[in-house]
């Protein structure tokens, strides 16, 4: 575990995806970006969220990470949406700069209103926000709204 004053010297970035990975020559591929998913449907499920996880570091070492997903309407206490954890080893040859691709289990958001009961033309959204944590404190976040219609 690194120490608080070490954490000031961690920056990240956050990206959520379709599909992330890295070619041979070490370079990544990040296809597929979004903030938001739409659906008229009562549920929407997501098969294969990725992250792009880039951490800006002065020193190697073992980094417990935590991305977690919260409604940020829901209260503050609300059990997350979605939670991932594992810890980031970064070594000597990767600082400053570590990449990772990271597989997200399953996502099933359901819609606040089922569209049988929703007005033509109406929009619902859940609006969520992703944060990324690496030793506890908090180096990025992205936001990903799921928006639920119903047609005309």
């Amino acid at each position: 575990m690194q120490n608080s004053e070490s954490m000031n010297d961690i920056r990240g970035t956050l990206i959520l995806c379709d599909q992330v990975y890295r070619t041979d020559q070490g370079k990544w591929i990040i296809a597929g970006t979004y903030t938001h998913w739409q659906t008229p449907n009562d549920e929407l499920v997501l098969h294969s969220l990725q992250a792009y996880i880039r951490l800006q570091c002065e020193r190697p070492g073992t980094y417990p990470m935590r991305l977690t997903m919260l409604d940020r309407a829901g209260p503050p206490n609300a059990r997350p949406m979605l939670e991932a954890r594992t810890d980031i080893i970064v070594n000597e040859t990767q600082v400053p700069v570590f990449e990772m691709g990271l597989h997200l289990p399953e996502l099933r958001i359901a819609a606040p209103i089922l569209a049988k009961d929703r007005e033509p033309g109406s929009l619902l959204a859940i609006r969520t926000l992703l944060w990324l944590t690496v030793s506890g404190v908090d180096v990025a976040s992205c936001h990903l709204d799921f928006t639920f219609t119903k047609g005309k």
